[in-house]
Protein backbone atom coordinates (compact mmCIF):
# COMPACT_ATOMS: atom_id res chain seq x y z
CA UNK A 1 0.00 0.00 0.00
CA UNK A 2 1.36 3.56 -0.81
CA UNK A 3 0.75 7.01 0.44
CA UNK A 4 -1.40 7.91 -1.64
CA UNK A 5 -3.82 4.98 -0.99
CA UNK A 6 -3.46 5.76 3.09
CA UNK A 7 -4.42 9.26 2.49
CA UNK A 8 -7.45 8.37 0.42
CA UNK A 9 -8.28 5.57 3.23
CA UNK A 10 -7.99 8.22 5.95
CA UNK A 11 -9.58 10.75 3.63
CA UNK A 12 -12.86 7.98 3.22
CA UNK A 13 -12.75 7.03 7.13
CA UNK A 14 -13.05 10.43 8.22
CA UNK A 15 -15.60 10.94 5.59
CA UNK A 16 -17.12 8.38 6.94
CA UNK A 17 -17.39 9.01 10.06
CA UNK A 18 -18.41 12.95 9.68
CA UNK A 19 -21.50 12.14 7.38
CA UNK A 20 -23.16 9.18 9.61
CA UNK A 21 -22.38 11.47 12.79
CA UNK A 22 -24.18 14.67 10.46
CA UNK A 23 -27.36 12.25 9.83
CA UNK A 24 -28.03 11.45 13.24
CA UNK A 25 -27.87 15.10 14.21
CA UNK A 26 -30.29 15.62 11.56
CA UNK A 27 -32.16 12.74 11.26
CA UNK A 28 -32.05 10.98 14.70
CA UNK A 29 -35.11 12.03 16.62
CA UNK A 30 -36.97 13.72 13.90
CA UNK A 31 -37.09 10.09 12.09
CA UNK A 32 -36.85 7.58 15.15
CA UNK A 33 -39.82 5.64 14.11
CA UNK A 34 -38.05 5.31 10.46
CA UNK A 35 -35.20 2.84 11.31
CA UNK A 36 -34.93 1.19 8.50
CA UNK A 37 -35.05 4.49 6.00
CA UNK A 38 -32.08 5.39 8.50
CA UNK A 39 -30.30 2.01 8.33
CA UNK A 40 -30.46 2.51 4.57
CA UNK A 41 -29.53 6.10 4.87
CA UNK A 42 -26.08 4.84 6.69
CA UNK A 43 -25.96 2.31 4.33
CA UNK A 44 -25.76 4.25 1.22
CA UNK A 45 -23.69 6.99 3.00
CA UNK A 46 -20.77 4.33 3.04
CA UNK A 47 -20.93 3.05 -0.54
CA UNK A 48 -21.03 6.54 -1.53
CA UNK A 49 -17.82 6.83 -0.12
CA UNK A 50 -16.41 3.03 -0.87
CA UNK A 51 -17.37 4.76 -4.50
CA UNK A 52 -14.69 7.37 -3.76
CA UNK A 53 -12.22 4.75 -3.38
CA UNK A 54 -13.03 3.13 -6.20
CA UNK A 55 -12.63 5.96 -8.18
CA UNK A 56 -9.25 6.61 -6.74
CA UNK A 57 -8.11 3.40 -7.58
CA UNK A 58 -7.86 2.46 -4.31
CA UNK A 59 -9.74 -0.63 -4.66
CA UNK A 60 -11.63 -2.76 -7.21
CA UNK A 61 -15.51 -2.41 -8.56
CA UNK A 62 -16.13 -5.72 -8.54
CA UNK A 63 -15.97 -6.20 -4.88
CA UNK A 64 -18.18 -3.57 -4.44
CA UNK A 65 -21.08 -4.98 -6.73
CA UNK A 66 -20.72 -7.89 -4.53
CA UNK A 67 -20.90 -6.24 -1.23
CA UNK A 68 -24.18 -3.78 -2.61
CA UNK A 69 -25.71 -7.17 -4.20
CA UNK A 70 -25.26 -8.98 -0.70
CA UNK A 71 -26.33 -5.70 1.75
CA UNK A 72 -29.46 -5.50 -1.12
CA UNK A 73 -30.08 -9.26 -0.31
CA UNK A 74 -30.42 -8.49 3.49
CA UNK A 75 -32.27 -5.65 2.69
CA UNK A 76 -34.85 -7.29 0.58
CA UNK A 77 -35.16 -10.14 3.16
CA UNK A 78 -35.47 -7.57 6.19
CA UNK A 79 -38.10 -5.46 4.50
CA UNK A 80 -40.13 -8.94 3.64
CA UNK A 81 -39.58 -10.10 7.42
CA UNK A 82 -41.10 -6.80 8.27
CA UNK A 83 -43.96 -6.95 6.42
CA UNK A 84 -44.99 -10.47 6.56
CA UNK A 85 -44.59 -9.87 10.77
CA UNK A 86 -46.83 -6.97 10.38
CA UNK A 87 -49.20 -8.71 8.13
CA UNK A 88 -49.05 -11.58 11.34
CA UNK A 89 -49.97 -9.09 13.56
CA UNK A 90 -52.62 -7.16 11.98
CA UNK A 91 -54.39 -10.40 11.34
CA UNK A 92 -54.47 -11.40 14.99
CA UNK A 93 -55.78 -8.12 15.72
CA UNK A 94 -58.62 -8.58 13.48
CA UNK A 95 -58.96 -11.88 15.07
CA UNK A 96 -59.09 -10.33 18.19
CA UNK A 97 -61.73 -8.06 17.23
CA UNK A 98 -63.66 -10.41 15.29
CA UNK A 99 -64.15 -12.34 18.68
CA UNK A 100 -65.38 -9.35 20.76
CA UNK A 101 -68.18 -8.66 18.67
CA UNK A 102 -67.28 -4.80 18.65
CA UNK A 103 -64.60 -2.53 17.82
CA UNK A 104 -65.29 -0.54 21.08
CA UNK A 105 -64.69 2.66 19.19
CA UNK A 106 -66.23 6.35 18.92
CA UNK A 107 -69.90 5.83 18.52
CA UNK A 108 -69.80 2.19 19.78
CA UNK A 109 -72.37 0.93 22.72
CA UNK A 110 -71.14 -2.33 24.25
CA UNK A 111 -73.10 -4.00 25.99
CA UNK A 112 -73.36 -4.18 29.89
Amino acid sequence: MNETNLIHITVAAVGITLSIVGEHVLFGKRWKRYEYARRAMGIVTVFVWLGYLVACGVIDAHTIEIAFVAFGLAGATLGIMATVEKTKTADQARAELGRNGTTGGPGTILPR
